[in-house]
């Protein structure tokens, strides 16, 4: 069996993120290590004030996270909206954002970040990003290292 299909999401705690211990198809008890990364992410996007939704960021990892959004509007024409989804299935977090006002905001367990444009038909909407996302993984420990 590969072992990436074993790795799984852990809680990160002060001291760093534990996992218990995994078990493979055959239930037997395997030994994990964990680890803790972040990304970082830089965008900008311009896209029609026509009420269209454009994604910015998307996580398809089953990893736990805790990501910071940051999110400034740049041209004034129109009303972009910042719209977070969450992997536990709640409604969006959404966000009207004001020009040259920044927001910043942290949430648990990102799933998608997009932004709708709306307001002035032929005008553009600007948005820069900045976003980091932190997570923690548990991989087997005979796998190499923060490969799974």
């Amino acid at each position: 069996m590969d072992s990436s299909s074993l790795c799984s999401t852990c809680k990160q705690r002060k001291e760093g993120c534990k996992c218990s211990h995994e078990y493979n198809r055959e239930k037997q008890k395997i030994e994990t290590t964990c680890f803790v990364e972040t990304h970082d992410f830089n965008s900008g996007i311009s896209q029609p004030c026509n009420g269209s939704t454009k994604v910015i960021f998307e996580d398809l990892t089953n990893n736990h996270n805790k990501t910071m959004i940051q999110a400034l509007s740049i041209e004034a024409p129109c009303i972009p909206i910042l719209i977070i989804e969450t992997k536990d299935g709640r409604p969006p977090i959404e966000r009207t954002l004001e020009f040259l006002l920044g927001i910043n905001i942290e949430v648990e367990n990102v799933k998608r970040v997009s932004v709708r444009c709306q307001g002035n038909p032929t005008g553009t909407c600007s948005v820069i990003f900045f976003i980091q996302k932190t997570f923690c993984i548990c991989c087997p420990i005979d796998s190499i290292s923060h490969r799974c």
